[in-house]
């Protein structure tokens, strides 16, 4: 028998029981959402600025998370 509620027993198995002491110290009782792309929008295009041309659209696309065709609007935007 598990001491934790089922979401608690989760996050200690993927974060350690003091990661997951944390996460209920500071959002216990709070409905959580998570975005689904991890990196902004800006910063993305700040990292695509940087990257060497030819940029390889496929490998960045992968990368951060956004589509091909995302990323190509990036870097026009950037122009």
């Amino acid at each position: 028998m598990n001491k934790y509620n089922e979401i608690y027993a989760e996050l200690a198995d993927l974060l350690g029981r003091h990661g997951m002491d944390l996460v209920y110290q500071n959002y216990h009782g709070m409905q959580v959402n998570f975005p689904v792309r991890l990196y902004t929008r800006d910063y993305v295009k700040q990292k695509l600025k940087k990257e060497n041309n030819p940029v390889d659209i496929k490998a960045m696309a992968k990368k951060y998370g956004y589509s091909e065709k995302t990323i190509r609007r990036m870097l026009k935007e950037s122009e």
